[in-house]
């Protein structure tokens, strides 16, 4: 009996997710499911990005070209054309 205990003890897989504890129908709880959706294996590091005081209609080309260049660089760190 003590050695299938052990057996059993021994091929328990731990298994922790942090929405488990996140209430449904939260804004928290949907970003989280539409990560893990759209993004699976993410295990980058997460970053933030901080705009000013900015007049955000006149400025809005800017901010997506700002975006593309963004995006443009990180899709060449994946494919390897640049150095992560």
């Amino acid at each position: 009996m003590l050695g299938l205990t052990i057996w059993g003890t021994i091929q328990l897989e731990p298994e922790f997710k942090y929405i488990w504890y996140v209430r449904e129908g939260t804004y928290v709880r949907e970003f989280m499911e539409a990560r893990e959706t759209h993004f699976p294996s993410a295990s980058g590091t997460v970053g933030e990005v901080y705009i000013g005081n900015v007049d955000y209609p006149a400025n809005m080309a800017a901010i997506k070209d700002l975006i593309q260049v963004y995006v443009m660089y990180r899709l060449r760190q994946k494919l390897h054309l640049l150095p992560l």
